[in-house]
């Protein structure tokens, strides 16, 4: 079996983290999060930066241990990489290196479902108001391009979540579907709606 690895993508509070750890836990596969690797090289100017909704200025230091986790997980799920076209064009190369499928699994909940959970979200200082807003318009004007560009140039599924929040296990259920219908080499759907 060919390695996989799958990227989550969507804005902040799309629900990338929620499903990449779920997936994760029902196939026994690996869970890799660049904002908690940025977290371990934790400085006064990463904190700053954070704190104002900026990306960590350990990007080498991040690309090691994301290759680290790639070479040792047949299955790899990666939440928060790529944001820039020089980290996609990189996942790219690894890919090809290590002779790797890509999947994307594009979240897209409603504004008003995003705006909701920013409001519910109070983890710590780095998901205060303004460097959510500040992910956000990272997301719009850097990410989101990309996603557009694997949409054209990988497999993938898109998953719109109405005016509510949906059921997770209804969300699951699209990913869990559209990655058999992958693996097996079926058409897979492209979207899905909750």
């Amino acid at each position: 079996m060919k390695r996989l690895i799958i990227v989550m993508g969507g804005s902040t509070g799309a629900g990338k983290t929620t499903h990449g750890k779920l997936l994760a836990l029902a196939g026994g596969w690996t869970y890799v999060s660049s904002g908690n690797i940025a977290r371990d090289f934790m400085d006064n100017e990463t904190d700053i930066l954070f704190k104002e909704g900026q990306l960590s200025p350990h990007e080498h230091e991040i690309r090691l241990k994301l290759y680290d986790y790639l070479v040792n997980s047949k299955v790899s799920i990666l939440d928060g990489f790529p944001r820039l076209q020089e980290q996609y064009d990189l996942l790219l190369n690894w890919c090809n290196e290590l002779e790797a499928h890509l999947f994307l699994v594009w979240l897209m909940p409603s504004r008003a479902v995003l705006e909701h959970r920013w409001k519910d979200r109070n983890r710590d200082d780095y998901d205060n108001s303004h460097a959510t807003l500040k992910r956000d318009e990272l997301y719009q004007t850097k990410t989101l391009p990309i996603l557009e560009q694997m949409k054209t140039e990988t497999s993938h599924v898109i998953i719109s979540i109405g005016e509510k929040d949906e059921q997770i296990s209804d969300v699951h259920k699209l990913i869990l579907g559209a990655l058999i219908e992958f693996r097996f080499g079926k058409n897979v759907p492209t979207g899905g709606q909750v």
